[in-house]
């Protein structure tokens, strides 16, 4: 993870031609003292730590999984018991000297004092800026059990084939051996690994201890980290790792396609090879201020994991320049650093909105949308713009009250954390222009009020009525001579918004035909991934759910799997799951497999079954011709038709619309729900 030292990043724009700074006040790396540990020739076999400025030397960084951690005594530790795992431990004492040499090395299980909560989570705001500036990252491969025989079987020019070749290699040569490779499914490698210029990959076990591990238990592993892999599916996740690694050294950029190609098929080869790498382009990759598409919205279907759901904030946000690490972030739950990080980013600027509203009730509609850019700068010697504490005040971002804290869910997987960051960009329309100055205003004549009529998410606003623009230098603030309009730029009125009750089989099939041909990327990257997880697994985290969900997502996923011939699975050599569990069962089972299929098709995950079950019942909205399966609270669906339903926010085609229901005593006011976010309405 990552501070941000000074960096120069291309300027992202509002606007044609008018550039946008970047607020980024972050504490100086090169002032930051750090721990690292080296050995000394001259003392054989005894590990040494040192404290110094970690731009003025040379140092490695080892990034590994922890496992199954209890304290050891360690030959050669002086400094105390150190918190690793069995394998971890053997690691250290016999393979690390070798590696390392006599280099400054830092590795967390050594350098951070495991005994100090408070210091484990602080050191995650300069974890990215370590990897990004050691001269090589040292991978320390979980599992050995791709074997020198394995990476004879592959063709490294055509890795697309990898899965299918390694599927029939390891059921010829190393029949019942599964795959643990848990660096491949961890959340904090990938971090480690993209923000790693070099990286050299190394066996953390030998072939014996791997396949002895297995073959006696998999409760040699803790139970968070056991996850077995079939061989399309470790290829599937390699590949994963391998293109995230080659298109982030200029996130901000336009990769060239040869070199992401290049550089994804020397990471694969590397992997199996144990061999060193290095990226193509700079020496050290720059830090994006803001999360973006190549290293973090690409993951919104990754199934990767952590020990604690606060983790998916602490593991990805600090590699972004905007972010800094809550003083008592060791105190704060999941739900609190998510709202924490949201306020950051519109602090500084960013228009993102959670997915899950900041509240589902007595919204005015003029405080629907997120903060608009307002600052950016560039290096940490910016000051904070002039006049920027004042604006503030006038104008201050949505409070983060306690009120809002079951509106986040714990996420369990990285794309959980993803998709509660993929809400709708809601706009408003000022009128004047944005560059209006004060004669532009005394010519300006506002629309007629019967345009308004019926329109409700357009109003007149009266003289002297502040509003806040969003304006490249700063906020402005007019004060209109005449009344001024304003609007939502997109909105289209529901037809209708129904309760779903479903009573028979047929009924329930009905509608998972008609919802899963209208979201199909959402669908069946859900199926082949998160679902796919849960439905092979035993002794995953997935035990964690509850008995309905398991018994509703089989349901689902043997039901897709069915109706989808499976030739996803066959292309790629994957194993068919053989789960049959009958849809005709109870009027509750149905109602949890019509759950689980909103939430899919809503984007917010299946792991958040028991949190939308307090707050959130599924609907069926008619629009345009056609019917979407939504979320909406439970107020709502106990109103009586109190409300009309609007879809605002999709500014262009292809973005997330917002469902918006209108009290009709009080239209100025609405409840914002949670619709679909790739369904195609015809750019409406």
């Amino acid at each position: 993870m990552e501070d941000n030292a000074g960096t120069t990043a291309d300027v992202e724009r509002s606007s044609p031609g008018v550039p946008i700074p970047v607020i980024n006040k972050g504490d100086r790396f090169a002032e930051q003292k750090i721990t690292v540990c080296y050995f000394d020739s001259r003392s054989p076999g005894k590990l040494f730590r040192a404290e110094v400025f970690p731009l003025e030397v040379q140092y490695l960084a080892i990034s590994h999984v922890w496992g199954q951690a209890k304290w050891h005594d360690i030959a050669g530790i002086e400094f105390g018991k150190i918190l690793v795992s069995e394998s971890k431990a053997r690691f250290i004492t016999e393979g690390l000297s070798d590696i390392v040499g006599e280099e400054y090395f830092w590795m967390d299980v050594l350098c951070v004092d495991q005994r100090d909560k408070e210091a484990r989570v602080a050191v995650t705001q300069y974890i990215p800026r370590i990897f990004r500036h050691a001269q090589r990252t040292v991978f320390v491969k979980d599992d050995a059990a791709i074997q020198s025989c394995c990476v004879q079987a592959m063709d490294f020019e055509s890795t697309e084939t990898m899965g299918e070749l390694l599927t029939g290699h390891r059921e010829e040569c190393h029949p019942g051996q599964v795959l643990e490779e848990q660096m491949l499914t961890r959340l904090w490698i990938l971090e480690e690994t993209t923000l790693s210029n070099t990286i050299q990959f190394v066996n953390g076990r030998s072939p014996d201890q791997s396949i002895t591990n297995r073959s006696s238990s998999t409760s040699a592993a803790a139970p968070e980290t056991a996850i077995q892999l079939t061989s399309t599916r470790f290829a599937l996740k390699l590949q994963e790792l391998a293109k995230a690694w080659a298109g982030a050294y200029l996130p901000w950029q336009s990769t060239p396609k040869s070199a992401v190609a290049a550089d994804s098929t020397a990471f694969i080869r590397g992997y199996f090879e144990n061999a060193t790498i290095r990226r193509s382009g700079v020496n050290v990759r720059p830090l994006h201020p803001f999360p973006e598409t190549h290293t973090f919205y690409s993951h919104i279907f990754s199934t990767r994991r952590t020990s604690k759901p606060r983790d998916f904030i602490l593991a990805t946000m600090p590699q972004y320049s905007f972010y800094r690490v809550p003083g008592n972030a060791k105190r704060m739950s999941f739900a609190q650093l998510f709202k924490d990080c949201v306020y950051q980013l519109w602090k500084a600027g960013v228009p993102m909105q959670p997915i899950i509203p900041r509240q589902f009730g007595g919204v005015k509609i003029t405080e629907l949308p997120a903060p608009e850019y307002q600052f950016r700068c560039e290096d940490d010697d910016t000051p904070f713009p002039e006049g920027r504490e004042e604006t503030l005040l006038k104008f201050p971002l949505p409070e983060i009250n306690a009120q809002d804290e079951e509106l986040a869910p714990e996420p369990a997987c990285l794309g959980d954390l993803v998709k509660l960051f993929c809400g709708p960009r809601i706009l408003w329309e000022f009128y004047p222009s944005l560059d209006a100055d004060d004669s532009d205003l005394e010519k300006y004549t506002a629309f007629a009020a019967t345009e308004i009529i019926a329109n409700p998410f357009s109003t007149i606003l009266p003289a002297k009525t502040w509003i806040k623009v969003d304006y490249p230098e700063n906020w402005r603030i007019i004060s209109p001579f005449l009344d001024t309009r304003v609007s939502i730029a997109q909105t289209r009125k529901v037809d209708s918004v129904q309760m779903i009750k479903i009573k028979t089989q047929s009924e329930l099939l009905e509608l998972l035909r008609e919802v899963t041909s209208m979201t199909r990327v959402v669908w069946s990257s859900s199926m082949l991934g998160e679902l796919h997880e849960i439905v092979l697994s035993t002794d995953t985290p997935d035990e964690q759910l509850s008995a309905e969900i398991r018994m509703a997502v089989k349901s689902l996923h043997s039901w897709w799997i069915s109706q989808h011939t499976s030739s996803e699975f066959a292309e790629n050599g994957e194993p068919v799951p053989q789960t049959h569990v009958d849809l005709e069962t109870s009027q509750e089972r149905f109602d949890d497999i019509v759950r689980v299929a909103a939430l899919i098709t809503c984007g917010i995950g299946v792991n958040a079954f028991d949190w939308s079950k307090k707050i959130l019942v599924p609907v069926m909205v008619s629009v345009a011709g056609k019917r979407m399966i939504a979320l909406v609270p439970y107020s709502l669906s106990q109103s009586g038709g109190r409300y009309d339903y609007w879809l605002v926010g999709a500014v262009f085609p292809g973005e997330r619309w917002t469902l918006v229901a209108l009290d009709r005593m009080d239209q100025g006011v609405g409840t914002p729900c949670i619709f679909p976010w790739d369904v195609d309405l015809g750019g409406i």
